[in-house]
């Protein structure tokens, strides 16, 4: 599932599942002309700060030894293991966190799940195979999207932070690494491969962390929240793989959302030391066609934007009223194509004529 987001200086994947997922978060309450904003800032940890990663690194080398003295081992475990040593070596720890505002965060961080009350903190957090959505009119499968910021992960390591609609407050940390081994009783034991960094109450059972905690890392500014919302960090993310993220993610955002931003559904800000963007439904117009006017990406993208605002509508029923909009428009100069959307207004496909 992590295996689906990867591929070295592409974006799609990510901006994607983060914005779609903020997208069918968004707090009703707050009416239609009021958009989801989806934050993009890239932060540094320094490693030292925190103990968290001497449990990390204890469980990176216990991994490491497993595997070098097993009949299994293949290359590309070893290199895999290897590399996430690279990364864990160095002091400064870049961390790549994605918020979302105007959404009702991930509401059930202290519902009984023993007695069937729902919880959708558990659903993102500790549970495999399903999806997430907190509306039934949201778009989502099998929960695959969950794994995306995985594989922008150097350390396959997320931390999920959330103040939610119902109250709930919570942080907790996943890392999805392999199969290790641990001491347990005197005796090295195999372990699952996925770790969690979490408060435990006994040596069973885990929690997420509460305020009340008092967690160091819980506690960073990145993840203090006075509106409700969620925060999902990528730590350790690969920033020699993906060197210019800010222009990816805004051209990936752009060209996947670009209905929901010309709707006013959605607004980005893109945030790191070298570059700023801000996409919102005034200035979509000039990104497209002045900044990033000579990307080949978004060819079909202002082809879209001038249907929409210069095109022809037509509405009609397929199973309710006005449930099905049609934008036209022809122009000598286009590819004859079709995109379709999404009632959030985030793209699906679009085919078209070579």
């Amino acid at each position: 599932a992590i295996t689906m987001f990867k591929g070295s200086g592409i974006m799609d994947g990510l901006a994607r599942e983060v914005c779609q997922n903020s997208l069918d978060a968004k707090n009703k309450d707050l009416g239609p002309d009021v958009p989801v904003k989806v934050k993009f800032k890239l932060v540094e940890i320094h490693k030292s700060d925190f103990p968290m990663f001497e449990g990390y690194q204890e469980a990176l080398t216990n991994s490491i030894n497993y595997w070098e003295s097993s009949p299994l081992k293949t290359p590309k475990i070893m290199e895999f293991l290897e590399n996430v040593q690279t990364a864990l070596n160095k002091e400064n720890i870049p961390m790549l966190v994605m918020s979302d505002y105007n959404t009702v965060g991930l509401n059930g961080v202290n519902a009984d799940i023993d007695n069937g009350e729902k919880s959708f903190w558990d659903l993102l957090v500790n549970t495999e195979g399903i999806s997430i959505k907190q509306d039934d009119n949201s778009a989502g499968s099998f929960g695959i999207g969950k794994n995306a910021p995985f594989a922008y992960s150097a350390l396959n390591l997320v931390f999920y932070n959330t103040l939610a609609q119902d109250g709930g407050r919570a942080f907790e940390g996943v890392t999805r690494l392999v199969t290790s081994q641990r001491n347990y009783n005197g005796s090295m034991r195999r372990t699952q491969s996925i770790g969690k960094y979490l408060y435990l109450e006994d040596e069973f059972t885990g929690r997420p962390i509460l305020p009340t905690d008092d967690c160091p890392l819980a506690n960073i500014d990145a993840f203090k929240r006075t509106e409700t919302g969620t925060d999902v960090a990528i730590v350790g993310f690969k920033q020699e793989d993906y060197d210019d993220w800010e222009n990816l993610t805004a051209i990936a955002v752009i060209k996947n959302f670009i209905l929901s931003i010309h709707l006013g559904k959605l607004e980005v800000s893109i945030t790191s030391p070298k570059r700023n963007f801000e996409i919102n439904k005034s200035n979509i117009e000039d990104l497209l066609f002045n900044t990033f006017k000579d990307i080949q990406q978004l060819k079909f993208t202002r082809q879209i934007y001038e249907t929409l605002t210069k095109g022809q509508l037509k509405k009609v029923q397929i199973a309710e009223k006005d449930d099905l909009s049609i934008y036209t428009k022809y122009e000598d100069n286009y590819s004859q194509s079709l995109s379709r959307f999404r009632s959030t207004g985030m793209l699906i496909n679009t085919t078209a004529e070579s």
